[in-house]
C-alpha cells in the first residue's frame, strides 16, 4: 500500500522537510512526474507509481515508514 515517508511541507513557498526527531532539508528526492502538485502538506510513497513520491493531505489513511537508527 501506500506509505507515509516522514516528509513535510514547513513552509508557504513550498519547501518540503523531514519531520520528527531528525528534521532537516531533503537532500533527495523521488517525486513522482507532476509532483509535488500542492494537493497536500505530507509526503507519501505511492504504491501504484513505484514507490515514487507525492504531496498528500495528512489525514489519508495510510501506512508509514519508520527511521531506526543502526545498532
Amino acid at each position: 500500500g501506500n506509505l507515509w515517508i516522514g516528509g513535510r511541507k514547513m513552509s508557504p513557498c513550498g519547501e518540503y522537510r523531514w519531520y520528527g526527531l531528525n528534521t532537516g532539508p531533503l537532500t533527495m528526492s523521488y517525486w513522482a512526474v507532476g509532483q509535488p502538485d500542492a494537493n497536500g502538506d505530507c509526503l507519501i510513497s505511492w504504491q501504484n507509481h513505484h514507490y515514487y513520491w507525492g504531496d498528500h493531505d495528512c489525514d489519508y489513511k495510510a501506512s508509514f515508514l519508520c527511521e531506526v537508527s543502526n545498532i
